[in-house]
């Protein structure tokens, strides 16, 4: 059974950046705290729950419910956010709520306040990342210097957007990086699920483009062996273009 989790709170989105994969085709809406509950129970014990796939994920109106929901079936708990409806209110929430672990996904030039904001009022309670993303690589500053910038920051990671879903359509965004001709180790080890209970194999898929099942009506043990089929066929080297093509891992 995987022990980890990739759990859609919404798939909403308060920004409209160039580079996103998301096309906007899926529905959008919420996930139910009592459809989030009963994915929860069905893993054993859960290493890593990731409260986001697509979409903002503190616009969903009970987010700090989710995250103690989650701290109920997993050691740790995740969420990645752009900042912007990260106000004090929610701010102090969250850093009660038992949440591990906040990535600042930052993008330029949006303003740093709610995330200097948020530190002052963490003190240590949650461990911090700031992902600061930069579409051109040669303007990209050092991880010990951004780090400088903030005091009580716990990690930096500063990189060009990926180009997940629509290769080489971002300048710049070519790594050049073979990843083993197509295989990858995200579906061996995640389950990733939409914010209707449907099922992608890979959290990339943010316009949930391949389902694979739905869990408001399918076991997880079921999910696992569709799944299990996938990562067979990455480890015989076989072409998947109808899950990985335009993935820049897919070289």
């Amino acid at each position: 059974m995987r022990k980890r989790l990739n759990l859609e709170p919404t798939n909403t989105c308060n920004r409209h950046c160039a580079y996103c994969a998301d096309k906007k085709i899926r529905k959008q809406g919420f996930m139910d705290l009592d459809l989030a509950e009963k994915i929860l129970k069905q893993f054993k014990e859960l290493d890593d729950l990731r409260l986001f796939v697509s979409g903002e994920p503190l616009l969903h109106p009970r987010i700090v419910d989710l995250v103690r929901l989650g701290k109920m079936y997993s050691k740790t708990v995740t969420i990645n956010t752009n900042c912007d409806a990260l106000k004090m209110k929610l701010s102090r929430e969250l850093c009660e709520s038992g949440l591990d672990k906040l990535v600042f996904s930052y993008h330029y030039p949006y303003p740093l306040s709610n995330i200097e904001s948020f530190l002052k009022i963490n003190k240590g309670k949650v461990w911090t990342e700031l992902l600061w993303i930069i579409p051109k690589p040669e303007e990209l500053p050092t991880k010990e210097k951004v780090l400088s910038w903030f005091n009580g920051l716990s990690s930096v990671e500063v990189r060009r957007p990926h180009n997940w879903a629509k290769r080489r359509s971002i300048k710049g965004s070519d790594t050049g990086v073979s990843y083993n001709n197509g295989s990858c180790w995200f579906p061996n080890e995640f389950v990733t699920v939409l914010w209707d209970g449907r099922v992608v194999p890979c959290c990339n898929d943010l316009n949930g483009e391949w389902i694979i099942g739905d869990m408001k009506k399918d076991k997880l043990s079921v999910i696992e062996k569709r799944l299990d089929k996938i990562c067979d066929r990455m480890m015989k080297k076989e072409i998947i273009p109808e899950l990985c093509s335009g993935c820049e891992r897919y070289i």
